[in-house]
């Protein structure tokens, strides 16, 4: 009887993180760079005065500052393999193009201004284009600022289908 509990519970988990929503915020406008795993895991970039940059990663009830980028001055000597090395394999297009059509966008906005009155003149047309025929929110401004926002979506089920059935795309068309 308890294995059979112990079973059902660990399949409940199972499914909980197959399901789990995935999402990637990057946010110029309010300096957000951040993954969010559902309600688990949270992964946050942020600028740091002494160590240039630090990750904060916050997991249910703990809080953990990570400084990926700090200066070393010592060179680490390099160790020589002898015998054959094996050739890593590379993925291929249609799996990767398969595993970035898996994601979902939420959000994407960008106002740009390239600091030349006439590039950004010649950029207008074209990004009136896109928001016309796309839908899409692009602009360009004249006051120097600039802005980047994008939200993605995806859950852990799509991405492993997307490895599993390389042959199709996340919408369902055959190739």
């Amino acid at each position: 009887m308890l294995w059979i509990l112990l079973l059902v519970l660990f399949t409940i988990l199972l499914v909980y993180l197959l399901f789990l929503p995935i999402d990637i915020v990057i946010n110029t406008e309010e300096k957000v760079y951040s993954v969010r795993l559902g309600v688990l895991a949270r992964l946050r970039i942020l600028g740091d005065t002494d160590k240039i940059l630090r990750v904060q990663l916050k997991t249910l009830f703990m809080r953990f500052n990570l400084f990926p980028v700090q200066w070393r001055f010592d060179k680490k000597k390099k160790k020589r393999r002898s015998g054959k090395q094996k050739k890593k394999r590379l993925p291929e297009f249609r799996t990767i193009r398969n595993f970035i059509s898996s994601f979902q966008v939420k959000t994407f906005a960008a106002d740009i201004d390239t600091g030349n009155c006439i590039t950004n003149a010649r950029c207008f047309p074209v990004f009136a284009f896109f928001n016309f025929y796309f839908g899409t929110n692009l602009g360009v401004n004249f006051q120097g600022r600039n802005r980047f926002v994008l939200h993605l979506h995806n859950r852990p089920i799509y991405i492993l289908r997307s490895f599993i059935n390389p042959k199709k795309l996340y919408h369902g068309i055959t190739l």
